[in-house]
């Protein structure tokens, strides 16, 4: 993937800014010293979960997803992130880490975050 060319495409979408979700996994992801995917628990995309209808909260795409990258350490950013992935019952059971959601990040919580990730690879 081209990430900058994402990125660029990202804020050209949100006039010139990151989310504070986004501006998090931003600063986050270069401290991890492996690769990193970043999934939603729900194909469908809505401000708030609370706003997501029912039909749209499926967990379909995650669970194929996570199968087939079957990645070493799960983040789940949030309880609703950590209720998703928790009722998967993934078969290699990988270590999942529950995390504040991104807008509560802050500097030093990804600090502590990326080294708690870094010290599980």
């Amino acid at each position: 993937m081209d990430r900058a060319s994402w990125i660029n495409e990202y804020k050209a979408l949100h006039n010139g800014n990151l989310s504070r979700s986004r501006a998090a996994l931003e600063r986050f992801v270069p401290q991890v010293t492996n690769r990193v995917i970043e999934l939603n628990a729900h194909a469908k995309q809505s401000k708030r979960l609370s706003d997501l209808k029912g039909e749209h909260r499926t967990t379909g795409v995650l669970k194929f997803m996570l199968g087939v990258v079957q990645p070493a350490i799960i983040l789940c950013a949030g309880t609703s992130a950590l209720k998703a992935v928790r009722s998967l019952l993934l078969p290699w059971a990988p270590p999942i880490i529950e995390a504040r959601h991104f807008i509560y990040w802050g500097r030093e919580y990804e600090r502590e975050l990326a080294e708690k990730v870094n010290s599980l690879l």
